[in-house]
């Protein structure tokens, strides 16, 4: 066997062998007693999911905040960045219509340390199936950052959202995560206290996000940054009802 396609295989073979490890990490955090699994879920991932991700970007839902991104959409394999008011929520009913859309795909919409539990009769309305939802309670600011990073690592997720809160983290942490990120196709957000958006980060994208829908970019790879974006009144409408309704754990 010539030695190009010997080393092409030994790649190949190296590569399958790492997400099987990194899919058994995951499958540990599943079988902890404080995750919450929904039932009936299968993990197989054999789904065409690259049929509607080809451009590595996922329309956001909303045009106005479509027209700024620079890939018109979410950026998918990626470290995007959402900060907010702890005590707010707004910002997951901007996530609703890439939930949705993620949804056909059959792999797990991680939520990591979570401050609220998700309104699962809203989430059903909107067209997601809440047997894809993962549930998961780190331990420690150390467990938080591991399980986020395996969860972004495996294959066996379309979505991870992960609430790093207002802690303050090292830029090789963030780095590791961005890195994470980059290996897969998911969206990936991560929820930071407005505290904290001055600090450096390797994200591609930093959004800040008041209670009046207000959408600013403070950061964006490749496109425009430092822009704010008001919501045109249907689209606040549309986010108003779309609010998550939650419980603080």
């Amino acid at each position: 066997m010539p030695s190009s396609i010997s080393t092409h295989y030994t790649v190949q073979i190296n590569s399958i062998m790492r997400r099987e490890k990194m899919n058994k990490k995951l499958q540990q955090i599943i079988n902890r007693p404080d995750t919450w699994i929904a039932k009936q879920h299968s993990n197989n991932t054999s789904t065409s999911r690259n049929n509607f991700l080809q451009d590595k970007s996922l329309p956001t839902g909303f045009d106005s905040i479509n027209e700024v991104l620079h890939l018109n959409g979410w950026p998918l394999g990626a470290s995007i960045e959402i900060f907010e008011e702890i005590h707010m929520n707004g910002s997951m009913s901007l996530l609703l219509p890439a939930m949705k859309h993620l949804n056909r795909q059959n792999r797990w919409q991680a939520f990591i340390a979570p401050p609220y539990i998700p309104y699962a009769p809203m989430l059903l309305n909107k067209g997601i199936d809440t047997k894809k939802i993962l549930l998961i309670h780190p331990r420690s600011k150390e467990e938080l950052l591991w399980t986020t990073e395996q969860a972004l690592r495996s294959t066996t997720c379309s979505t991870v959202f992960s609430w790093l809160g207002s802690k303050k983290y090292r830029y090789s942490d963030l780095r590791r995560l961005q890195l994470a990120a980059a290996e897969g196709d998911m969206l990936s957000i991560l929820f930071r206290d407005v505290a904290t958006r001055n600090t450096q980060a390797p994200s591609s994208l930093r959004l800040l996000i008041n209670n009046h829908r207000r959408v600013t970019v403070l950061k964006q790879r490749g496109g425009k940054q430092n822009i704010t974006i008001q919501l045109a009144n249907e689209e606040k409408d549309r986010c108003k009802l779309s609010s998550i309704k939650n419980s603080q754990i």
